[in-house]
């Protein structure tokens, strides 16, 4: 979970990273990652394992932007941050 309490599930039969409330909510869901198979939250800073793409993902969930993407063959690019 995050700082706000939203908890996110890695969907990857579906191809998608789905947001509830902690009452079970249904909030959102992203579409971005091709098969998101893992997360981890710290200081709302999100971690994306992307197993279709063999890519991890950074996401800053206070800024809502993409901050660091990493793949095979050391590929690290740093993005800005946008809304």
């Amino acid at each position: 979970m995050d700082s706000a309490g939203r908890l996110f599930v890695a969907d990857r039969a579906n191809n998608r990273t789905q947001i509830f409330n902690q009452d079970g909510t249904f909030l959102a869901e992203w579409r971005h990652f091709g098969r998101p198979s893992g997360i981890c939250i710290r200081d709302d800073i999100i971690y994306v394992g992307d197993s279709h793409s063999e890519r991890s993902r950074v996401v800053s969930l206070a800024m809502t932007g993409l901050l660091r993407r990493a793949g095979p063959a050391g590929m690290n690019t740093r993005w800005p941050v946008s809304s």
